[in-house]
């Protein structure tokens, strides 16, 4: 009588062993599946939205190029060894980003084209409507170098 119930025993443990690593695996490939589809929503997710955000900041950009900024005038400063007179705006001419490029890269050619160096600028907000642009002139203060005989 020891003999079966052992026998019944040892089948049932490996039945169990079996269905065990049978339901691990069903598991595993549950899992597997589960993360492949995530992986597929989260990339298209992202290609959307990729697209959508370019798209988005080229309309901002575009938008915001042609708008007109909330300034009144355009006050230049610091300024003393060109004209400053020939870059200023008209009076309530739409100062908008396109604008404020194009007179910066026009200042710099000016200093370059009269054989200056570098002389940053920055726009400054007074919070009165007037937009201050700020010009740090440079001076080379010493020359060094070798002498040659």
């Amino acid at each position: 009588m020891k003999v079966p119930s052992i026998a019944i025993l040892v089948s049932l443990l490996s039945l169990n062993c079996w269905a065990n690593d049978e339901i691990v695996r069903s598991q595993q490939e549950n899992q597997h599946q589960l993360q492949q589809i995530q992986q597929h929503q989260q990339s298209r997710w992202v290609s959307q939205h990729q697209f959508q955000s370019q798209t988005k900041a080229q309309d901002n950009s575009t938008a915001t190029e042609h708008y007109c900024l909330r300034y009144n005038r355009l006050q230049i400063t610091g300024v003393t060894l060109i004209d400053p007179l020939s870059f200023q705006p008209l009076p309530y001419e739409c100062l908008n980003e396109n604008r404020l490029n194009q007179l910066s890269r026009d200042l710099t050619q000016a200093y370059l084209d009269k054989g200056y160096i570098h002389n940053p600028f920055q726009f400054e907000d007074d919070g009165s409507k007037t937009l201050i642009l700020r010009v740090t002139e440079g001076k080379v203060a010493k020359l060094t170098g070798e002498v040659r005989k």
